[in-house]
């Protein structure tokens, strides 16, 4: 009796062993499946068009409160066709992806599964809160004087929720990575090359502008 006494920690401590196995295997497997459904599912016809009226809305709402305070200014960049080209394949892959993938395609319920419309609302809320965290964290590691400077500023977080809102929202309703990804990613192409982005993004080499010179 004295010994198995002496012996029953170690048991303990191998079933909790166990158990934190099986719930990091269980969860791993539901992010994978999350991560299939939502790469293998391709937007209808239909959900192009609410994701494109749900563009449009974004880009309404964020020119009537950025130009306005003078946070965005139409600002096309003169640049080489090889700098341009790059610019939209990086933007494709980080954030738009990354961000994508990480933001709702891992924490966000997949509309095929079955889960109440309140578990839904509970995890597009921390999608949402975490995406908004993340750029001003982002932006205190980064090598840009003005990425970090910008990341801080009120109107640029109030975007960023509305980005990541209407990106969640496109999700839930498509099913697809493909049309959050592409909206993300459009949006991203837009500020850096016409609205002042890249500007923000390459202080210390300030880029050219259409009509300035050189």
């Amino acid at each position: 009796m004295h010994l198995f006494r002496s012996q029953k920690p170690l048991y303990c401590i191998i079933v909790i062993r166990v158990i934190r196995q099986a719930v990091q295997i269980f969860a791993m497997s539901i992010l994978l499946h999350r991560l299939h459904q939502a790469s293998l599912t391709l937007p209808t016809i239909e959900g192009c068009i609410y994701s494109t009226g749900l563009l449009g809305i974004f880009v309404g709402l964020t020119l009537l409160i950025g130009l306005p305070t003078g946070y965005l200014q139409f600002k096309p960049l003169l640049l080489s066709w090889q700098t341009r080209l790059s610019i939209i394949v990086m933007t494709l892959f980080y954030p738009g992806i990354f961000e994508e993938v990480l933001f709702r395609a891992l924490l966000l319920p997949h509309p095929l599964e079955s889960v109440s419309i309140q578990i839904k609302w509970l995890w597009g809320g921390l999608s949402l809160v975490l995406f908004v965290l993340g750029h001003p964290l982002y932006g205190l590691v980064s090598k840009s004087s003005g990425l970090r400077k910008n990341s801080q500023h009120p109107i640029y977080l109030f975007i960023v929720g509305l980005l990541g809102l209407t990106c969640s929202i496109v999700y839930y309703q498509t099913g697809s990575l493909w049309t959050a990804v592409v909206l993300h990613w459009f949006v991203v192409v837009l500020w850096l090359l016409f609205f002042g982005g890249y500007t923000v993004v390459c202080a210390r080499n300030p880029p050219v502008y259409l009509g300035k010179s050189s």
